[in-house]
């Protein structure tokens, strides 16, 4: 475990870090485009299906409309999950819990549970990628569903203010609009 004494090492070495392969944002970025492309697809074919030629295009509408809001509202709901899953096969994520972000960053710790007594939800699902460029992101449908995704390399290369502000910010922004603690 890397103690808080060594961050910032590689910025007082000059070292540059180099960016991953495939960048964390990209799969949620892939998830969501090809969700709402599957929903715009689906919208059109029951729309042709459903509403051209028909000898009552109203009642074709008022079926496509709902089956494509329903299907949407599952892509939104299970969109976390099958991020859960990118990010064990992608990055091998390990899903972590406060006490364990609390002994590599307490700042962080004490910053994500004021935000969630203040704000009356719970703490976030929290994932570590064992991986040495400093990467924070967040994802969830809701408050209460989302997850903070971080690597080693945030502990191991920022300096604590700089830790202290980028977890629960990304966070914070991501569920609740802002961070105002």
């Amino acid at each position: 475990m890397t103690s808080p004494h060594k961050a910032g090492r590689a910025e007082q070495a000059g070292i540059s870090l180099a960016i991953a392969k495939v960048a964390g944002n990209l799969a949620l970025a892939s998830s969501v485009t090809l969700g709402l492309l599957f929903g715009i697809v689906l919208a059109a074919v029951l729309g042709f299906l459903l509403i051209v030629n028909s000898p009552n295009p109203l009642v074709g509408l008022m079926i496509a409309i709902p089956i494509t809001l329903v299907f949407n509202l599952l892509i939104f709901f299970l969109s976390p999950l099958l991020m859960d899953l990118m990010q064990g096969w992608l990055y091998q994520t390990r899903w972590v819990s406060l006490g364990e972000i609390e002994r590599r960053s307490p700042e962080s710790a004490h910053v994500i549970r004021r935000v969630c007594a203040k704000h009356k939800i719970t703490e976030p699902r929290l994932g570590l990628i064992a991986d040495q460029n400093p990467t924070a992101f967040t994802y969830g449908s809701l408050p209460n569903s989302a997850r903070l995704v971080v690597s080693e390399g945030l502990f191991t290369y920022l300096m604590m203010t700089r830790q202290r502000r980028s977890m629960p910010m990304k966070w914070g922004i991501s569920c609740i609009g802002t961070l105002r603690s």
